[in-house]
């Protein structure tokens, strides 16, 4: 064997080996920024649920605070999007916006103070943790699943078949 093959197959073994190690930093570098993203998403989601329900078991009709939730919940809905933290394509995210603005919301003359009992404070928390779910389950499928490599489904698969 020639003298310059050892120092050959040394050299690509260490660049593919770093590679390999650079490959999976980014990944998880990856993960951890999405889980950041997700942990202040859901902190927003539970602080727009406790606003939402304060304004409907509020005594009157603000519309600045029915602006500023209108615009919360755009913000909301808006980073989900841009960073596709839901497989549900937006039902979640539809359903937790008319939650919170489909009824009791639009004016002044059409507005009631609701009970902490109502219906509709009881859709707006349902919808917020579903919201909050479907992300959670997004984020689950995503990245929990990509750690086992196809041969190790494959072994699990044998393994159970007998």
């Amino acid at each position: 064997m020639p003298e310059w093959i050892e120092p050959l197959i040394t050299s690509i073994l260490v660049i593919v080996g770093w590679s390999i190690i650079n490959y999976q930093n980014n990944c998880r570098e990856i993960r951890r920024d999405k889980r950041s993203v997700i942990d202040s998403l859901i902190e927003q989601i539970d602080q727009l649920t406790r606003e939402a329900i304060q304004f409907h078991t509020n005594e009157q009709f603000t519309p600045e605070h029915a602006s500023e939730i209108k615009q919360k919940i755009s913000r909301v809905c808006k980073i989900s999007h841009r960073y596709e933290l839901t497989d549900d394509q937006f039902k979640s995210q539809v359903k937790y916006r008319k939650s919170i603005t489909w009824s009791n919301f639009d004016s002044a003359t059409s507005f009631t103070q609701q009970e902490q009992q109502s219906l509709i404070i009881k859709n707006i928390i349902d919808a917020g943790e579903e919201l909050i779910d479907a992300i959670e389950d997004k984020y689950c499928n995503e990245y929990h699943h990509a750690t086992q490599t196809p041969w190790w489904k494959f072994w699990q698969a044998k393994k159970f078949r007998g």
